[in-house]
């Protein structure tokens, strides 16, 4: 997914789970009613250069067995964390900036 924009979601914009692999650049997810990206069982994720904001949920979840790349973002504004890891979770981070969130930036 490349420069585009996904706004308003009834749940999340995007999901991406068993194994599967995600590549997200200079995209802007925002006003989702779940999270702005959701990942988990065993998906591998690569968000570069994206903006995640304003999602009634967290900015990023990376729930167990889930990992990926995630490089020069900016998470703000959502209503629960930035990013939020949980269980075995394998995610790498690079000059992401993470402002604003409702929770915390980062769990």
């Amino acid at each position: 997914i490349e420069k585009c924009t996904l706004k308003d979601h009834g749940g999340f914009g995007v999901l991406s789970t068993h194994s599967s692999s995600v590549f997200i650049k200079s995209c802007s997810i925002e006003e989702c009613q779940m999270s702005g990206i959701k990942c988990s069982g065993g998906s591998f994720n690569t968000v570069s250069d994206s903006i995640i904001s304003k999602n009634m949920r967290s900015g990023i979840e990376i729930w167990a067995n889930a990992g990926g790349s995630f490089t020069g973002n900016l998470v703000h504004d959502n209503e629960n964390w930035g990013i939020m890891c949980r269980g075995q979770s394998n995610p790498r981070f690079g000059r992401t900036s993470i402002i604003r969130n409702k929770m915390g930036g980062m769990m």
